[in-house]
């Protein structure tokens, strides 16, 4: 039969089953889950951590992505010759918050600022490069995608801005405008908030739920939403998905290295409402396998 996790413990009045995690952390944090026909139990964060650990990537990930970095800087720089500044690796890789089915590699195309050809341009000439090719690409907001060696690569054309700085200018292909941002930034930020775990789990969550979130968005959310909270992790995800359910929609959440880029803007109010909805119904669940699996 299908093992269902089931969070015991004192209904909270108004709240679900998953949100008695909350009242577990302020009152004895004794409450257990336990699988039927099984005489072994978990605990919220046991069970929410044996999630994260079942999209965990195989040991050999980080040799994988060191193999299609190395297939793939050579065809970059013979794109872009001598406006090249360097490839490295970004995205939820190099944020230290990668789990199964996301993107498995994100490669950061720094372009001198001396080009003079457009974000436009620059986009679409590296985009039509690659389908010449054979890379079957796709177009995606700001990033090209495509798959090799089986893993899924997000390549992220830029253009530098003059200085010592890390300040790029990124097109955006769904709007058909640009955007000044600092990848870099977002690395270290994320890397540093001490809430990987919770954001590993909203990636899942949002998988697994079909929803379009983009991650940066989703992370800044996560790091908005736990501003004031402990180390356990259980409660840590209800407290957010209460925070998607009823301050998600208001709030502003702007990139941190540009005042004028309004990060919570990349997405439709219908698919801020999606998320919001979600997780309303995702607090209302009986038991943590239909919220996390």
């Amino acid at each position: 039969m299908t093992d269902v996790w089931v969070i015991t413990g004192v209904p909270v009045a108004g709240r679900s089953t998953v949100a008695r995690a909350l009242a577990q952390r302020r009152n004895t944090e004794s409450g257990m889950v336990s699988k039927p026909m099984q005489s072994r139990t978990l605990t919220p964060d046991q069970y929410v951590r044996s999630v994260i650990r079942k999209y965990a990537l195989p040991a050999d990930h980080r040799q994988q992505v060191e193999l299609v970095a190395r297939d793939l800087r050579p065809r970059i720089r013979e794109w872009a010759g001598q406006r090249l500044i360097s490839v490295p690796c970004s995205g939820s890789f190099a944020k230290g918050t990668v789990v199964r089915g996301g993107t498995d590699v994100d490669l950061f195309i720094s372009l001198k600022p001396s080009i003079n050809d457009s974000l436009h341009d620059i986009y679409y000439d590296l985009f039509g490069w690659l389908s010449i090719r054979g890379f079957q690409p796709k177009r995606q907001n700001v990033s090209i995608g495509l798959v090799q060696r089986g893993l899924n690569v997000d390549l992220v054309p830029a253009r530098k801005h003059a200085g010592s700085g890390q300040d790029h200018s990124l097109y955006r292909s769904k709007t058909g405008s640009w955007t000044k941002t600092n990848v870099h930034r977002h690395i270290q930020i994320v890397r540093n908030s001490g809430r990987t775990n919770e954001i590993k789990a909203l990636k899942i969550w949002r998988r697994l739920h079909g929803l379009e979130f983009p991650s940066i968005y989703l992370e800044l959310a996560v790091i908005r939403s736990l501003q004031r909270r402990g180390p356990l992790l259980a409660s840590n995800f209800v407290e957010i998905l209460q925070w998607l359910a009823t301050d998600f929609q208001t709030t502003t959440i702007v990139d941190p290295s540009n005042g004028e880029n309004i990060i919570s803007n990349d997405i439709t109010l219908s698919e801020r409402a999606g998320i919001a909805g979600r997780a309303a119904w995702s607090l209302e669940q009986q038991s943590w396998d239909r919220v996390l699996w």
